[in-house]
């Protein structure tokens, strides 16, 4: 006797987690009914086979579900979250293996965590590999961490570490206290910088002051096998052209720049060598690699060049200040007066300045200006005694004669303020 299929709705879950709600052709589509995954029956789809025939096995444990997974294997799980159905006890169990876990299982009996690249398991959760940022995988075996690294990294001690032997080896491992091993070609051996560097001898010699024993001890600031590297010269310090040379200085340890040819010095700022020329009225020389000009009697170096300077009859000597302008070293007796021109200073001559055995001259431009000893006051450009005691105040009057004007309570009495 056939049992009448019972109707769904189109469109609704009734069919459940294994079904799907679909017309039927039998009924020349007039009627829907549910349509059951393979191994599962009922107008609900609510029965599947190996569940109720025992062939999977749940037990008895309440919170355990006898399940159909997308696959279509019938399996065994836990209601609730955090919960792992256990094979062999037939119950589920907490199960929690961490942030770095993709599943927690029991396998008879036993927990069992799946993990993330990068984590493992470490017989309770998973843990973070720590392998650094040159491994791809880790694992855990005997006890012992395991990093699977990607190319040119090995493990050291409990991470990838960057392993090369560049081109005068091969074959780069760690040992077990972290040291790089390589297999060195002929005529090279492991340094301690870990890389194999060549034999030094009397044909291959240490540069820039290295020491050989068996291979070169290089001083600070150098490197390569034979210290043939000035360390301060990369980067283009020198520049780019072929007539600058990067060289070694034992002393700072640091490298500097110097042209090829003789006659020749180097300019910082444009990175370049240039010819010792100070024009027609001096001659140019090197001098702990810069230029200096010696000029002839009457000129001086302005700017890299021999010019003209003459600061007159009564000058010691002439030169140039930053801005063009003349700076004159002038006989006792004359100072530097300078001619201004629209705030330009146009003429600077070495002019007589005498402000008497008591006072210092000097020009403000073309001023002059007399800096007087204490008790003297300047009259008709000489530094002349003027002193009313430390009661008055002393000038001179228009033919030159000492006055003083006495506080209150003074009168002035022999060249003196003194009390009424």
């Amino acid at each position: 006797m056939l049992v009448p299929k019972v109707p769904c709705e189109l469109y609704s879950s009734v069919c459940g987690d294994y079904g799907t709600c679909r017309r039927d052709y039998a009924s020349n589509y007039t009627f829907a009914f549910c349509s059951c995954r393979k191994g599962v029956r009922g107008d609900r789809c609510e029965t599947i086979d190996k569940c109720v025939n025992k062939e999977v096995d749940c037990g008895e444990d309440p919170t355990v579900i006898c399940a159909l997974n997308v696959y279509d294997k019938v399996y065994c799980k836990c209601k609730q979250s955090k919960q792992a159905f256990d094979d062999t006890e037939k119950v589920c169990k907490d199960c929690e293996c961490g942030e770095g876990s993709t599943e927690c299982s029991f396998k008879k009996g036993k927990k069992t965590c799946d993990c993330k690249i990068l984590y493992f398991f470490n017989g309770e959760k998973c843990e973070d590999c720590k392998c650094g940022q040159g491994s791809k995988y880790c694992s855990m075996v005997d006890g012992k961490k395991i990093c699977d690294c990607i190319d040119y990294f090995e493990q050291r001690l409990d991470q990838c570490a960057l392993c090369d032997c560049w081109k005068n080896g091969e074959n780069c491992t760690f040992n077990t206290a972290g040291e790089k091993q390589c297999d060195c070609y002929p005529g090279y051996t492991m340094s301690k910088t870990g890389s194999c560097v060549a034999y030094c001898n009397s044909t291959h010699r240490c540069q820039n002051g290295g020491t050989c024993n068996t291979v070169c001890q290089c001083p600070k600031g150098t490197s390569g096998d034979f210290c043939e590297k000035v360390d301060w010269c990369d980067y283009d310090k020198c520049g780019f052209y072929d007539d600058v040379e990067c060289l070694y200085n034992k002393t700072s340890g640091e490298g500097y720049c110097k042209c090829k040819k003789d006659k020749h010095y180097y300019e910082d700022v444009t990175k370049r060598c240039y010819e010792c020329n100070c024009g027609d009225y001096g001659e140019c020389i090197i001098a702990y690699d810069a230029k200096v000009c010696i000029c002839q009697e009457g000129y001086s170096d302005y700017l890299l060049k021999c010019k003209r300077c003459d600061c007159g009859y009564a000058s010691v000597n002439c030169s140039f200040k930053s801005l063009g302008g003349r700076l004159c070293q002038c006989k006792e007796g004359y100072a530097q007066k300078t001619k201004i021109w629209n705030y330009d200073e146009v003429d600077a001559k070495c002019a007589p300045c005498d402000c008497g055995e008591h006072g210092k001259c000097r020009y403000d431009n073309e001023e002059m200006m007399c800096e007087c000893e204490e008790n003297y006051k300047v009259f008709q450009g000489k530094c002349k005694e003027c002193f009313c005691g430390y009661d008055g105040y002393c000038d001179f009057n228009s033919k030159g004669e000492k006055t003083c004007l006495c506080d209150k309570g003074f009168i002035p009495h022999n060249g003196a303020c003194v009390r009424k």
